[in-house]
C-alpha cells in the first residue's frame, strides 16, 4: 500500500521514471517470472555476504579473523574464476553474437521485404532461434577472418603482422593473460577487436551492399527461391553432390585464389614502393627517383642521399633517395611495450638515429630487421589496404 501511495504521488508529480523504477522494484519483489526469481536471490545473497564482511571485518574473535582470512581467500578465488568466465564469455558467445547482428543488417538489401523491424519481430517470436542464427553467424565470420589472417601471414616476411597476435604461437596463452592483466586492459583490447571487426563487416561489406541496391536499379534483393525446385528432375541435387565436388577437387580454388592473391601482393607492393617493408630485402629501384642532372645540386642543397654513379641509368640522370631505412620486428610474437616505437628509424647501417629510441645494445637483437619505408608510408599503407578491399 505505501509502494503504491508513492507511486500515485510521484505520478501527480509528473516523474514518470521513478514511477517505472519503482513499479519494476515492485514486480522484481512479487513477480513470478524467472528474471524476476534471479534478481532476487541475486539480492537476497549480496546483502547475505555483506553483513557477513562487516561483521568478520568487526569482530576481534581469533576464531573469526581465521575465518574471515579463509573467506577472502575463497573470494579472491572465486573473483578470478568469474573473471575468466566474463572474458571468455565475451569472446565466445557476446562477440559473435555482435558481429551477427552487424552481419544481419548490413545484408538488409540482399533479401526482399528484410527491414529493421522484421527481423526485430523474429527476435521476439524465436528469441533462442534469433540469438543462435546471430552467434553462428558472427562465429563463422571471425573464423573465415582468422583463416584470412593466417592466409596474409603466410605471403609476407614474418613480422610484419606483429599487431595482430597468431593463435598458433606458442607462447600466446589467452588464459594466463586474462588472468595476469588488468580489467580495464583486457577491456580496451576487446574494444580495439570490436572496432576492427565492426570496421571490416560495416566498411568492408556493407557498404558494398548498399552502394549496389541504391546505385543500380534491379539487382537488389536477390530473388532466389530456394523452396520451389528447379525441375521434377532433381538435378540440383547431383549438381551439388556430384559436380561440384569433382570441380572443387580439380580446380584446387583454394590453391588459385593464393597464387593470385600472392601476386597480387607483390605487384601492388612494388607500385607502392613498399616491397622491402613486406617481404624484406633491398630493392633499389624502389629506394628513390631519377632526376636530371641538372637538378643535383638542389638535392645535395637538400641533404638528400645519392647513390653513386653504378646506378645512374645514363649520363644526363642521376639516382635520389627519398625515404629511410627502420628497424622492424623480424618475427610476429615479438614482444610489444606500450608507448614504445615499432618501427625505428636507423641508418643504412643499421645504426640508431636518434639513441632514446631503444637501449644502448638492443640494435643488435635478432627480432628485429633493418627494411626501407618510402616517404608517406602511413598514406601509402592506408591505400595499400583500400586497394585490398577495393579489389
Amino acid at each position: 500500500n505505501n509502494i503504491n501511495h508513492i507511486s500515485e504521488f510521484l505520478q501527480d508529480q509528473n516523474l514518470t521514471l521513478f514511477v517505472k523504477m519503482i513499479d519494476r522494484w515492485n514486480g522484481v519483489a512479487y513477480g513470478n517470472t524467472p528474471t524476476d526469481k534471479i534478481v532476487c536471490i541475486f539480492f537476497g545473497y549480496t546483502i547475505i555476504i555483506l553483513l557477513c564482511v562487516w561483521y568478520l571485518s568487526r569482530t576481534r574473535n581469533p576464531y573469526g579473523r581465521t575465518v574471515g582470512r579463509a573467506a577472502q581467500k575463497v573470494l579472491r578465488q572465486q573473483g578470478i574464476v568469474l573473471k575468466v568466465a566474463f572474458f571468455v564469455a565475451i569472446e565466445l558467445l557476446i562477440f559473435p553474437i555482435i558481429c551477427g547482428i552487424l552481419l544481419d543488417l548490413s545484408t538488409l538489401p540482399l533479401f526482399p521485404d528484410a527491414t529493421p523491424t522484421s527481423r526485430l519481430e523474429f527476435y521476439f517470436e524465436s528469441p533462442v532461434t534469433s540469438t543462435f542464427l546471430h552467434w553462428f553467424t558472427g562465429t563463422a565470420f571471425m573464423f573465415h577472418f582468422a583463416v584470412f589472417v593466417s592466409l596474409c601471414r603466410e605471403i609476407v616476411r614474418t613480422g610484419v603482422m606483429w599487431f595482430i597476435r597468431d593463435p598458433n604461437d606458442p607462447q600466446f596463452h589467452p588464459i594466463k593473460e586474462i588472468l595476469e592483466r588488468p580489467v580495464w586492459t583486457q577491456l580496451k583490447k576487446i574494444g580495439a577487436s570490436g572496432i576492427m571487426y565492426s570496421a571490416m563487416i560495416v566498411c568492408g561489406l556493407g557498404s558494398v551492399i548498399y552502394f549496389i541496391r541504391y546505385a543500380f536499379n534491379g539487382i537488389l534483393p536477390l530473388q532466389w527461391s530456394f523452396t520451389e525446385p528447379i525441375s521434377d528432375f532433381p538435378a540440383d541435387l547431383l549438381v551439388f553432390h556430384i559436380i561440384i565436388p569433382v570441380t572443387v577437387t580439380l580446380a584446387k580454388p583454394k590453391r588459385l585464389f593464393r597464387t593470385l592473391f600472392e601476386n597480387w601482393w607483390h605487384i601492388t607492393s612494388h607500385h607502392l614502393r613498399l616491397t622491402s617493408f613486406m617481404f624484406g630485402g633491398r630493392h633499389y629501384e624502389e629506394e628513390g627517383t631519377h632526376v636530371r642532372k641538372t637538378w643535383r645540386a638542389f638535392f645535395l642543397f637538400l641533404k638528400a642521399p645519392i647513390i653513386d654513379n653504378n646506378a645512374i641509368e645514363s649520363d644526363d640522370v642521376v639516382f635520389v633517395r627519398d625515404g629511410g631505412f627502420v628497424r622492424a620486428p623480424s618475427y610476429d610474437a615479438v614482444p610489444v611495450e606500450p608507448g614504445k616505437r615499432m618501427l625505428i628509424p636507423v641508418n643504412e647501417d643499421g645504426t640508431l638515429i636518434d639513441p632514446n629510441d631503444a637501449p644502448v645494445g638492443d640494435d643488435d637483437q635478432p627480432g628485429y630487421t633493418i627494411v626501407y619505408i618510402p616517404p608517406n608510408f602511413r598514406a601509402r599503407i592506408i591505400l595499400f589496404l583500400f586497394l585490398m578491399w577495393f579489389c
